[in-house]
């Protein structure tokens, strides 16, 4: 046991499972006097040239060399290193050798050859110099996220996949040997429940942490709800409802009301604890809004440009450290900026805009001392 105060948890049932999840209810954590800080250590994003970000990321993601891999909605993947040097942009557009349609996130497998997952439905292995050697076709809309326990046959992705057997589960046990990958078992905390349209899409993403012996933790981008598996076999969970985030978030934003919470990243760290990134709506949200240009009667059009919307604005991150062994929040603290993404070395990414609207991403390291 660790040495902090007592906290205040419930056992519920997972769906579909006979494993029960420790409930974290409420605003209080256990030590007092632990504060959060923060560091910037260096930016991404200049204002031109080939290290000019074309736009917002969809992703960014590290790999085993410590390479910050940035990934767009409809841009090649960009490779900075490790000091935040730029490196290359990945690829070419098309279906050949090396080249992508939709690029969207990225693993490291056997050694340090990296796969980078297309959302066109394939994966490309390419080697530590960023060579492709071969491509495998994936079934599915694209992978979030992916996490190798034996590379090649018992790979995690999470994926929407729109078989008879898979639709509706977040996670699958994939076989990434042959050309084609084939799905062993899909699985997840929710039961396997589907939501139509795009928001059903989007709340099935999560962030895998962990591989030891096969054991490792999901946690769901749209409830704060983290499941331990070994493999596919859901062994323990934690499910955390403060009073900024209660049960299943849609994910929504809007001009007139908050925007509603989203799980934006995890880190495990050297001691076991769990950082949670949570983007929560900014105070002053409404500011994110004031590049749209109104009707006449001062009214605004149902749909806006995203261009028009400022993205950072919109958010405040809320940083809370677990402790999963004993089951509670150790302290927590706003950050007033969106964390985007976290990377595997613990570093932390923030999107912001400069004055004259230029995407750069803060990369920042957090840290937690009890005084």
């Amino acid at each position: 046991m660790r040495p902090y105060a007592f906290a205040l948890f419930m056992a519920v049932a997972l769906p579909s499972s006979t494993v029960t999840a420790q409930l974290i209810p409420g605003d209080d954590h256990a030590c007092q006097t632990c504060r959060i800080q923060s560091r910037t250590l260096f930016t991404i994003g200049t204002q031109s040239g080939p290290a000019a970000l074309p736009g917002m990321p969809f992703n960014v993601m590290e790999d085993e060399l410590g390479r910050i891999w940035v990934f767009f909605d409809s841009a090649l993947p960009m490779v900075f290193d490790a000091s935040g040097k730029f490196v290359a942009t990945v690829g070419r557009r098309g279906d050949g050798p090396g080249e992508f349609r939709l690029p969207r996130s990225m693993v490291t497998v056997a050694g340090d050859s990296i796969l980078v997952f297309d959302a066109a439905g394939r994966a490309v292995l390419l080697d530590h110099d960023l060579n492709a050697s071969r491509s495998i076709v994936i079934p599915g809309r694209g992978v979030w996220t992916a996490l190798v326990l034996q590379w090649p046959d018992r790979v995690i992705l999470n994926a929407v996949i729109p078989t008879r057997a898979s639709i509706g589960w977040p996670l699958h046990m994939a076989d990434l040997s042959a050309a084609q990958a084939s799905i062993d078992r899909s699985f997840g905390p929710n039961g396997g429940r589907a939501i139509p349209g795009a928001a059903g899409r989007r709340v099935q993403q999560s962030f895998l942490i962990g591989r030891t012996s096969g054991e490792f933790w999901s946690i769901e981008i749209g409830r704060y709800r983290l499941s331990k598996w070994s493999g596919s076999e859901r062994i323990a969970g934690i499910e955390r409802r403060p009073s900024w985030f209660q049960g299943q978030s849609m994910l929504t934003i809007g001009r007139h009301r908050p925007s509603e919470p989203r799980i934006s990243g995890i880190i495990s760290d050297s001691e076991g604890r769990f950082w949670v990134y949570t983007l929560v709506a900014a105070s002053d949200f409404q500011r994110a809004w004031r590049n749209a240009t109104p009707r006449p009667d001062g009214s605004y059009p149902s749909e806006i440009r995203a261009s028009d919307i400022i993205i950072p604005d919109l958010y405040k991150t809320r940083v809370e450290v677990l402790d999963p062994e004993n089951e509670l929040v150790i302290t927590a603290a706003d950050y007033e900026g969106m964390v985007l993404s976290t990377l595997a070395s613990g570093r932390v990414v923030v999107y912001t805009q400069d004055a004259n609207g230029v995407p750069q991403l803060r990369i920042v390291a957090f840290t937690m001392d009890r005084s």
